[in-house]
């Protein structure tokens, strides 16, 4: 049994994701003169400024990971990119919603896009759990729902979601009518808990997801690393 899925399809560039897009509403903040004239003279999938995380993708190549903090620059517009432009490079659907610019920005970019987990949940389903009836999953650190839409996607029922963030939790709310999601500290969420809230004992749920933050001991921490081990976040 292959660990990972297999690809599903090749890789689409920017200019594919875009497609269809051209007429849309500016929703994003425009560019000051410094970012302007950083932007006239990069090149398609140069930095912009002084920062990595800030790039001006290239049309004919797949996009760069969309990070939390900052947003990419349009291939072809003095711009940052739109919350559509950003939902299509992050696979999530076109009507998902997203109450402003900065709330696409920050929950996208801390989130699993939704097509990726679905591949991985259909490998699971097909694999590991080997069955045909609707597997159950409980999802935690849930964020906006990228890893819930990916395992509605592939069929899954999804019996609770555990997210603290308070912009997180509405925008799961908004998306994922009739879902049970837990909003607070998942410290605070015992097992006894979490089986009376989904009504099933232990051994019968079939996948518990999770995403829990990776600052503390990621390679990219800007800390020290015997700070980075110390990190309480590690503990979740």
């Amino acid at each position: 049994m292959r660990l990972h899925p297999r690809p599903q399809t090749k890789p689409r560039t920017v200019r594919q994701a875009f497609e269809g897009i051209e007429s849309q509403r500016i929703d994003c903040p425009p560019l000051t003169p410094l970012y302007s004239a950083y932007w006239h003279k990069a090149r398609p999938g140069d930095v912009v400024g002084k920062f990595a995380c800030r790039r001006k993708l290239h049309p004919d190549r797949p996009a760069n990971t969309l990070p939390k903090s900052t947003s990419h620059f349009h291939p072809w517009e003095p711009r940052v990119l739109t919350s559509l432009e950003m939902k299509r490079l992050s696979s999530f659907p076109d009507d998902f919603e997203f109450r402003t610019w900065i709330n696409a920005l920050h929950r996208i970019g801390n989130s699993v896009p939704p097509l990726l987990m679905e591949a991985i949940a259909r490998h699971i389903r097909k694999n590991v759990l080997k069955t045909r009836k609707k597997p159950t999953v409980v999802s935690t650190f849930a964020g906006c729902g990228g890893s819930s839409l990916g395992y509605h996607l592939a069929g899954y029922t999804e019996l609770l979601a555990v997210e603290w963030d308070d912009d997180a939790a509405k925008t799961l709310r908004d998306n994922f009518k009739g879902l049970e999601v837990y909003h607070g500290d998942i410290n605070d969420l015992s097992v006894e808990e979490c089986l009376n809230r989904i009504k099933l004992k232990a051994g019968e749920l079939d996948v518990l997801d999770g995403s829990p933050p990776c600052q503390g001991f990621s390679l990219a921490a800007n800390k020290p690393r015997n700070e980075a081990f110390q990190d309480s976040r590690n503990d979740l």
